[in-house]
């Protein structure tokens, strides 16, 4: 079935915010980087580096396999259709409701939290996380496991207050029109087939006399804009599968991305063992209490970072987010900058929080031996592959514009930021898919290393929503020798086979990653070594736009 095109994020700010979190977080960039927390002390034992799809998916199917008494996950996106990859896993099933059926069948308990959308704004991915639930449910079923499975489907509580409710409600009530319309005209059979897995949608489209969806006239949908992003499963209490990756087919890139640009995927995940992994069940098991306030956040987790948000207490109308709750993951990421003197590496999908960008040049400034890489995507999938060119588009590359020029005014030539593309030729289609005549590879990563000091590894990018807003879960690296191996893997990556020592080196590699994105940028695609590319900042400038008044915690 075509997707349902989905209503652009309502944009509204709240009408007044707090300004003092982020202020006091700005003065920490100017004092004496904080000692070592006593929770990180000494290294996590067997991490494990999983870099794309190709190495990660293998480790999560043999983790699975191996458990003898639980597995408890929390996924942004979970697809039980997802193939299996690793030999092991391949023995007894052909997709991951095989292996979710197996273990249950050797009597493994099976937690799982899939997080659900707003049915209004984006219908097809709200639509998948209730189809996955139904699978699952329905496989247990089949193998008499049901009461091993606890699975459900978990939409943040918070939404805009009821005159913003009010406000966009014409504008809501026309996307469910024209999702009717759109089920409507599939025929019966397939609209209704939809609807069985979008429970979220039945709540507010009516039926006619003859079965056909339409939206009562003066309904006032909810707007419900946080999610939950975490990307996390423990397996016994005892080993951890943390990062940035959910679990479908569309992430299954390897690490030679030699596939359609609208296909690749590259992204970070960690394997490790220890007692922060039953530190990671627990959150898992207490998060959607905790959010909804319905039980006090737990004030420390040690080992993990989170993110977390309240549903608000409705003492502001004009409200559109949450309450925030906790900011562990960026307060660490500002500690990380805090300490940083030589060199940082940032690999993320987003670079958009103007506070953090500021918090950032301004160390930088006051460093001036401090070199920093980015590594960015080209454009945001959507935009990419899908030439979404919507309000919320333009604003979040608005921002990421404005963080970038304060980084290189502040950093000069010790910044180079790049994007990276596969080395075949493609001919020019009029979107963003396309960088320097070849197909883009899409960065979903989230990793900042600050020296050998300290590495962030998290499901949050670096812009207001996952610092502020959507439920996010991460670690910290604190032991130099995992820090150095984490940054060696995720820097050759990008490079060439057998890469010049100055490409790895903190001191030379600003330098010598921009003097290689440049020369592939000069060379033809199929010459190129790695897949380095200057990133395109005439792009996010020319297509942004600034929205006034809108908070940057939406994008």
């Amino acid at each position: 079935m075509t997707p349902i095109r989905p209503l652009q994020r309502l944009q509204v700010t709240d009408a007044v915010r707090a300004v003092g979190d982020w202020v006091q977080r700005r003065r920490a960039i100017d004092a004496d980087p904080p000692p070592p927390r006593d929770a990180d002390k000494g290294p996590l034992p067997d991490l494990k580096v999983l870099i794309t799809a190709e190495e990660a998916f293998p480790e999560f199917e043999r983790l699975v396999l191996a458990a003898e008494t639980s597995v408890t996950c929390g996924f942004r996106i979970f697809d039980p259709t997802t193939r299996l990859l690793s030999e092991e896993a391949r023995a007894i099933g052909e997709t991951w409701a095989d292996l979710i059926a197996h273990v249950l069948c050797r009597g493994v308990r099976v937690r799982m939290r899939i997080s659900d959308f707003d049915p209004v704004a984006v219908p097809d991915l709200h639509r998948t996380s209730w189809q996955s639930l139904r699978l699952l449910r329905e496989r247990a079923a089949e193998e008499g496991c049901s009461d091993l499975l606890d699975a459900e489907v978990c939409l943040h509580p918070a939404q805009a207050g009821r005159p913003v409710r009010r406000a966009f409600a014409a504008t809501a009530r026309k996307s469910l029109r024209d999702i009717a319309d759109h089920l409507n005209a599939q025929g019966a059979a397939r609209r209704d087939d939809y609807m069985k897995d979008a429970p979220g949608l039945g709540e507010l489209l009516d039926r006619d006399e003859n079965g056909d969806l339409f939206v009562q006239k003066d309904a006032v949908p909810p707007m419900r804009p946080v999610t939950h992003h975490q990307k996390v499963a423990v397996i016994d209490r005892r080993c951890l599968y943390i990062g940035g990756l959910d679990l479908d087919d569309r992430r299954a890139d390897d690490k030679d991305h030699d596939r359609a640009g609208s296909r690749t995927w590259a992204d970070v995940q960690l394997s490790l063992t220890g007692p922060i992994a039953a530190e990671a069940e627990d959150h898992l098991l207490a998060f959607t209490d905790e959010v909804a306030r319905r039980t006090p956040i737990a004030p420390s987790r040690p080992g993990l970072l989170r993110t977390l948000s309240l549903c608000a207490t409705g003492r502001n109308p004009l409200q559109v987010g949450p309450d925030e709750g906790l900011c562990e993951i960026l307060d660490r990421t500002l500690e990380g900058v805090a300490g940083a003197t030589d060199f940082i590496y940032l690999e993320t999908q987003f670079l958009r929080d103007l506070h953090f960008s500021r918090d950032l040049a301004r160390r930088g400034a006051r460093q001036p031996d401090l070199g920093l890489i980015v590594v960015l995507p080209s454009a945001p999938e959507e935009l990419a592959f899908q030439d979404a060119r919507g309000m919320d588009m333009r604003f979040g590359e608005h921002l990421q514009a404005r963080c970038l020029e304060i980084l290189r005014r502040a950093f000069g030539d010790r910044l180079t930021v790049v994007s990276p593309a596969q080395t075949r030729g493609a001919a020019p289609d009029g979107t963003r898919a396309v960088l320097c005549g070849a197909p883009v590879i899409y960065v979903h990563s989230k990793v900042s290393i600050f020296d050998d000091r300290l590495a962030v590894v998290s499901s949050a990018n670096l812009n207001g929503r996952s610092h502020h807003w959507d439920t996010e879960l991460g670690v910290a690296l604190t032991d130099r020798a995992q820090i150095l191996h984490l940054r060696d893997r995720v820097m050759r990556h990008w490079l060439p086979p057998d890469p010049d020592p100055a490409l790895l080196d903190p001191a030379t590699a600003p330098k010598a990653w921009r003097d290689l994105a440049k020369a592939n940028r000069d060379t033809q695609p199929a010459r190129r070594t790695g897949y380095l590319l200057p990133y395109p900042w005439a792009a996010p400038r020319r297509f942004g736009r600034p929205i006034p008044f809108l908070t940057q915690n939406m994008v």
